[in-house]
């Protein structure tokens, strides 16, 4: 990041826009420089957050913030709290920027700029969405959505070299055509999406899946794979690259940083799965030394 990077705090208020006090921004990832001003692209996260609370950095001119990346995102509940006292006049909106920049240094220790300043971008995707969760366990009890999404949350913890932005499928049936374009707006230097394999109930082991024409894709999809392999433990199926018409290609094909699918295990082999159970917080340990590890081989 650009060590002038601009931060602003506020509201999403929809149509790629937050207020910061009495100030409305419009959002867009696209650069500063953009000769067709008035056609800038849609921060489409910043869309899709609207009403919640959150920290955005970028470039800002006039009433532009351009470069735009979300950084953190506040829960449902408080931002909905926050919303109330700042109607209320309980919170003075215009000093609540500086507030939360002094509150996040005094937590970690660093400020919000140098907290995030510098550091490569890794899109963690879960894979599925609400309503389609994906492949489950033989007994049903375990699901491969609900599996991830708390895997990925213990990733971002670990992590210490890149910026973790972790994604989710729009809950509709064109999520995962739109999903491409929703990664993309967040500007990631790589991206990891997590899922978990399914047969026949007897199939078993570790891959990682990349797109066939991306040299970066292959070594982003051998770093990931030494790390899965040492922390579960289980047979080696090796990378293997996807075609443009295989199922699974989409994202790999459509996302314009190296892209990797990740299938650490076969949730409906009862052995695999009960590795993985039993192994979760290494395996989440071997996803964060993988991100750390591109972050360096690949994004620099």
């Amino acid at each position: 990041m650009k060590s002038n990077s601009d931060i602003l705090v506020g509201r999403f208020t929809g149509q790629s826009r937050i207020k910061q006090g009495n100030r409305r921004f419009r959002l867009t990832p696209d650069p500063i420089d953009r000769a067709e001003r008035s056609n800038h692209a849609l921060l489409q996260e910043a869309v899709e957050l609207e009403g919640s609370f959150g920290i955005v950095v970028g470039e800002i001119a006039g009433n532009t913030m351009f470069e735009a990346r979300v950084e953190e995102v506040v829960p449902p509940i408080l931002s909905g709290v926050l919303d109330k006292l700042l109607r209320e006049d309980a919170i003075d909106a215009e000093a609540l920027p500086s507030k939360v920049e002094r509150s996040i240094r005094s937590l970690t220790g660093r400020s919000v700029e140098l907290a995030s300043r510098g550091r490569p971008i890794c899109a963690l995707v879960v894979g599925h969405r609400q309503s389609a969760k994906g492949a489950r366990s033989a007994d049903g009890s375990v699901v491969e959505f609900e599996f991830n999404t708390e895997l990925a949350r213990e990733v971002k913890k670990r992590v210490t070299k890149a910026r973790v932005q972790i994604v989710f499928r729009n809950n509709t049936t064109d999520g995962l055509r739109k999903l491409p374009a929703k990664v993309n707006a967040l500007g990631p230097h790589f991206i990891l999406s997590l899922h978990c394999n399914a047969f026949d109930n007897k199939a078993n082991g570790t891959e990682t899946l990349y797109f066939h024409t991306s040299e970066n894709g292959k070594k982003l999809a051998r770093i990931v794979q030494k790390r899965l392999l040492n922390a579960l433990e289980l047979k080696n199926r090796g990378i293997r690259d996807k075609k443009d018409a295989e199922r699974g290609a989409h994202l790999l094909k459509y996302t314009r940083a190296p892209c990797v699918i990740c299938e650490p295990f076969f949730i409906d082999n009862d052995d695999d799965l009960g590795t993985a159970l039993r192994r979760k917080k290494r395996l989440a340990a071997a996803y964060a030394k993988a991100i750390d590890d591109a972050a360096v081989t690949l994004a620099n």
